[in-house]
């Protein structure tokens, strides 16, 4: 039952990143938040949880590139997860 979660992260992840690149850091907000929730309900790959915590203080910093980066990042950790 807890397979589709990775999905949902991964689709949570994959909006964040587009909306921290196309309209500002604090528009992937909402998505951090969702995919954080998603990650520690699951007890995922740390690495990835520790990405979005990252994206999540680049958002406070207002650095769009930061998010960017971490999210790709927790992105390429949950994909290679699911390999």
């Amino acid at each position: 039952m807890q397979d589709y979660i990775p999905c949902d992260a991964v689709e949570q992840l994959q909006h964040a990143w587009r909306e921290a690149a196309f309209g500002g850091p604090e528009y992937a907000e909402q998505h951090i938040n969702a995919v954080e929730q998603l990650l520690e309900s699951t007890g995922a790959n740390d690495a990835a949880l520790n990405y979005v915590e990252a994206a999540r203080s680049a958002v406070q910093h207002r650095d769009s590139l930061g998010v960017v980066l971490a999210l790709v990042a927790a992105l390429q950790e949950l994909e290679r997860d699911n390999l």
